[in-house]
This record gives C-alpha cells, sequence and structure tokens, in this order.
C-alpha cells in the first residue's frame, strides 16, 4: 500500500512539473526574453515642420539579434523642400530591455553616415526626432502582426511594416 502511494505521488509530481513547464514555455520568450528578427521594408515619411517639408522615401532593414544589440539601417532618399539627397545611415543598438509585452528600450550606441550619404544633419535630425526624443535611447515596440510580418514603432507612431527574411 505504501509503495503505490509512493508511485502515486511521484506520477502527479511528474504531472505537475510537466504542466508548470509546458504553460511557462508556451509564452513567447520565457528563456530568450528579446526578440530575434531580421527583416526588411519600404517606408515613406511625410513631415511638415511649420514652414519647412520633409519627405523620406527609404528601405529598412531591422535587425535584432536576441541578445539585446541590434542595427537599424536606411537607405534611400530625403527631399527638403524640394532638394533630393540621398540617404544611408546605420543605427547601431545595444543594452536592450523589455519595458512591455512588444515593447524594448535600447541604448543607441552609434549613429554611422555612410561615406555616400548627401543628408544634411538638420534634415537627418527631423527624421530621427519622429523616432526618439533622446539621441541616446530609443523605445522600439515590435509588434507582430502575422507570421513574419511585424510593425516596428517609435514611442510617438508606427514607423514600419517589414517582413522577416
Amino acid at each position: 500500500m505504501k509503495y503505490k502511494r509512493v508511485i502515486v505521488i511521484a506520477l502527479a509530481v511528474i504531472v505537475a512539473a510537466g504542466a508548470l513547464l509546458h504553460f511557462l514555455s508556451a509564452g513567447e520568450d520565457l528563456f530568450n526574453p528579446l526578440r530575434q528578427i531580421d527583416c526588411k521594408a519600404f517606408s515613406v515619411n511625410n513631415l511638415d515642420d511649420g514652414n519647412q517639408r520633409f519627405r523620406f522615401s527609404l528601405n529598412v532593414r531591422a535587425r535584432l539579434f536576441g541578445k539585446g544589440e541590434g542595427t537599424l539601417y536606411y537607405e534611400g532618399y530625403a527631399n527638403h523642400n524640394g532638394s533630393d539627397s540621398y540617404f544611408a545611415r546605420t543605427v547601431y543598438l545595444s543594452h536592450a530591455q523589455r519595458v512591455g509585452k512588444d515593447t524594448y528600450r535600447y541604448q543607441i550606441d552609434n549613429v554611422v553616415k555612410s561615406p555616400l550619404d548627401q543628408t544634411q544633419e538638420a534634415v537627418f535630425d527631423e527624421f530621427w526626432s519622429e523616432n526618439t526624443a533622446d539621441k541616446n535611447v530609443l523605445l522600439l515596440s515590435v509588434t507582430p502582426l502575422a507570421p513574419n510580418t511585424y510593425l516596428f514603432g517609435s514611442a510617438f507612431s508606427p514607423q514600419f511594416t517589414c517582413i522577416a527574411q
């Protein structure tokens, strides 16, 4: 009788542990709390700042490495009051922290301007101000829309929808 009781208790513990493990692992990113994404998008941003008009037509490659690091690469054209310029910048991100279900806080390590980039810093600053008010920190929401499709947004507004590779 005592032997049966031990077996029943052992089986109950195994079933409970299995159920707990299944429940915990069903939650997304339990053991890797930062997403790993490599995706591409095309984005058109129209900004109107008083008497100035900006239009950014950009290809975007967003790479989040899942280890708290990532890059955002923007390449295309910026139009400022009717004048076009080539735009190519890479934003290096690190020290990510999850601050919400789909929101991450990244430290901005560096923004590298390509040697071919002709865009004035003031024009880039207008573009970047749609992403963050702080040049050292980026709040980035990455919301899944469908399998391999994500909506990237800043603290201020949605930025682009991208397809994972």
